[in-house]
């Protein structure tokens, strides 16, 4: 009995490191270029500025109906900043995060506007 284990564990190794040899290659033939990584950051740049603008003047012009509904583009204007301001964050980071202009405790995931920091 404790052969035929051993020869299955083996088997199962073998066929681990062919998974993973396979997906190595295939992660490193889907790479993008540097610069069409910069493109995606330019297109992501500008497309918060666009929608700050459009925050911007619907406070003025509506007394902030925006920010008090939550709107959609409120939503992804903030995913959108954190994500190019911090980088990408794990969901489990994202939950309950608080954001502040104060450090946080170290149970509480927060981000310190006024230090820029996570």
């Amino acid at each position: 009995m404790k052969i035929e284990s051993e020869l299955f564990k083996n088997k199962i190794d073998i066929y681990s490191t062919k998974q993973t040899l396979v997906q190595d290659e295939t992660k490193q033939d889907n790479k993008k270029s540097i610069d069409e990584g910069n493109e995606i950051l330019n297109h992501s740049d500008s497309h918060l500025e666009e929608l700050k603008t459009k925050i911007q003047k619907d406070t003025i012009e509506n007394e902030n109906a925006m920010l008090n509904n939550w709107s959609v583009e409120v939503q992804l204007y903030c995913i959108l900043k954190i994500y190019l301001t911090y980088g990408v964050l794990r969901p489990s980071e994202i939950v309950n995060c608080l954001i502040c202009d104060c450090d946080g405790d170290n149970t509480t995931n927060y981000i310190n506007v006024t230090k820029n920091r996570l």
